[in-house]
Parts: structure tokens; C-alpha cells; sequence
């Protein structure tokens, strides 16, 4: 049943343009993954192929994607050292308690690049796990602090690309 969840959601548009940005603005290099759930099956890194990908998510799954350094730990008690050349946070804000704060964590790991996507104005009874809805481009605003450099709303949902200084 958990294969057919990411089967059915693995062509939805919105990780087709979260992946677009990373190709825009960068022609290789690292990307991290936050909450991608790669050990449940999904596959979307699988169209950064020439990038260098670690995902970083809490499910002890047992799938995995070629390429993909899976590590299974709670983001905010992750210990890296590394900084990455992208992050993309995709559909995970919304379920964390507190997401500026998870934010905060993700712009200090990546070095010219944060992809983030959120269910845009969802209302609150569309999904038990959201904490969060709904979330418009204001709500996004105020977690991360400031405005993205490019934005688009697809699959009903908001996908928030931010340029690094």
C-alpha cells in the first residue's frame, strides 16, 4: 500500500519544478534532502542524477535509491558538519512543531540554494499529520524569514525557491 502512496505521487509537477530550480541555479554539486522519505520509496531525487544527494529523514524504511546517501535521524539532533550547495525541504514544514525554527536549520545548511514546498492554503481538516494549515505565502514569509527568489503554485501546492547571498 506504501509503494502505491509513492507510485501515485512520484509524477505530481511540484517535484518536477523543486528540481528544476536546483537545475537552474546550480549545474552540480551537493543537495540535501530534509524528510524526502527516500527509505519509503520516494524517488523524486532520482532527477538530480549529476548532483551528489543525501537525504535525511526519520523512517527506518527499507527502500532506497541508487546514489542517494540515505540517513535516518531527526533533522534538528542531526550533527553535520557539512555544508550543502542546495536543500530541499519538500512537503515537511507543515507536520513539525516548529517550523521557523526547522527553517532556521535548513538555510544554515546549504550554501547558495533552499528549495521548499508547503500545501498551499489547505484547510486545517485536509490532512491529520499537518499541524500547520493552512499555509499561504505569508505563513512561508514568516517561518523562513524572508521572501523567495521564485515561487510557484502547482499541485496545490506553494514551492518557494530562495538564492543565497
Amino acid at each position: 500500500m506504501e509503494d502505491d502512496y509513492w507510485k501515485d505521487r512520484s509524477e505530481l509537477d511540484y517535484y518536477r519544478v523543486a528540481c528544476n530550480y536546483v537545475k537552474q541555479y546550480l549545474c552540480f554539486g551537493t543537495v540535501l534532502d530534509v524528510g524526502g522519505a527516500v527509505g519509503l520509496g520516494c524517488t523524486y531525487l532520482s532527477r538530480l542524477p549529476t548532483f551528489e544527494r543525501t537525504s535525511v529523514e526519520l523512517s527506518g524504511g527499507d527502500c532506497s535509491l541508487d546514489g542517494v546517501n540515505v540517513i535516518h535521524k531527526d533533522f534538528m539532533a542531526w550533527d553535520s558538519v557539512e555544508v550543502f550547495d542546495a536543500v530541499l525541504c519538500l512537503q515537511v514544514l507543515e507536520h513539525v512543531p516548529c517550523p521557523t525554527e526547522f527553517a532556521t536549520r535548513l538555510f544554515s545548511q546549504a550554501a547558495q540554494l533552499v528549495v521548499i514546498s508547503v500545501p498551499y492554503c489547505w484547510p486545517t481538516t485536509a490532512c491529520a499529520g499537518h499541524l500547520h494549515d493552512p499555509v499561504d505565502e505569508q505563513t512561508l514569509q514568516q517561518w523562513t524569514g524572508r521572501k523567495p527568489t521564485r515561487k510557484r503554485i502547482v499541485d496545490r501546492r506553494l514551492v518557494a525557491a530562495y538564492v543565497l547571498p
